[in-house]
């Protein structure tokens, strides 16, 4: 890393903050109610990431342009989300102005509001090589991305159309699947490998994700790019599939840092869920009880429309 000052992380938030100081006299009539109702958990984690997304674009050189490289498709492909960051803008202001135009997908991208900038710096992070970027970027989008989740569920409930997302579009595809084999690759690789363990058991797309139907009747398994559900048809391995998508958005949110998700999951659910569901006193804790896997069912809901196991 090196210290000085990043003209083109200058040039980023410029981009970032002048349609939004635009969007102040344009926002929804409604959105500060949307506001009123927002976590506050998220709310710190956005707070903390802007600040610090903000200080590291500003104070760290190594996101300005240097001699042609391969690494460089690193910087094309964060500033051209940054330009679809700004065409979404004027696709909205030239909006009827609601909280639905607000939230709907851009491009194939869902939230794209919040989507597309922390999916640009993120790259930038990577361009510039730079850890502290990274981890400021992962801890922006826990709470920046989860709020808007929340807003964009909440005003399709308003406005009545609480139904099932529409199938993901090529180009977030794309982004998922590149995401997943860089910032989230150690945990698609393992993936992988459980994949080819499984190779026999039936397999299927669902949303972005590769889907194994495995043997065991309850539990379930995300690592990266592969979700591996409960055999059982029904109800419960419908919510269990939304659940487990759920975790490949932690993937793609925490990247390498995910396999602190994965021993807090597995420990809970392989150790500490058996062994409190045998006691008198939590023979009724939820599985959801443990915050990771709450997160996942909450990720997999407001993501997908579609309803979790809890």
């Amino acid at each position: 890393m090196t210290f000085g000052f990043s003209y083109i992380g200058l040039i980023y938030i410029f981009m970032l903050i002048i349609p939004n100081l635009i969007w102040i006299k344009h926002k929804p009539a409604d959105y500060d109610k949307y506001a009123a109702k927002e976590s506050k958990v998220l709310l710190v984690f956005e707070r903390m990431g802007e600040v610090l997304v903000t200080a590291s674009a500003l104070v760290f050189a190594d996101f300005n342009l240097r001699p042609w490289s391969l690494w460089t498709l690193w910087l094309y492909a964060s500033f051209l989300l940054m330009i679809l960051y700004e065409l979404y803008w004027i696709k909205y202001f030239k909006s009827e102005k609601t909280m639905l135009s607000q939230y709907a997908c851009f491009c194939g991208v869902p939230v794209a509001g919040a989507t597309l900038p922390v999916a640009a710096f993120l790259l930038l992070g990577f361009y510039g090589r730079n850890p502290v970027m990274i981890i400021s970027v992962v801890l922006l989008g826990i709470g920046h991305i989860g709020i808007h989740l929340a807003h964009a569920a909440e005003a399709r409930e308003q406005a009545g159309v609480n139904v099932k997302e529409p199938e993901p579009s090529k180009l977030t595809r794309f982004l998922y699947i590149l995401v997943h084999l860089t910032w989230g690759l150690g945990q698609t690789i393992i993936g992988f490998f459980f994949f080819l363990l499984h190779i026999a058991r039936p397999h299927g797309r669902y949303r972005c994700a590769l889907q194994t139907s495995w043997k065991d009747p309850y539990a379930g398994l995300s690592l990266g790019l592969f979700i591996f559900i409960p055999r059982d048809q029904g109800e419960y391995q419908s919510g269990a599939r939304v659940h487990e998508y759920g975790h490949t958005v932690q993937s793609l949110i925490l990247g390498p840092f995910y396999a602190i998700v994965g021993i807090i999951s597995v420990g809970w659910g392989s150790i500490i869920f058996p062994i409190l569901k045998k006691t008198r006193k939590y023979k009724d804790v939820p599985y959801t009880k443990c915050f990771i896997e709450y997160w996942a069912s909450w990720l997999g809901e407001k993501v997908t429309g579609e309803k979790a196991v809890w």
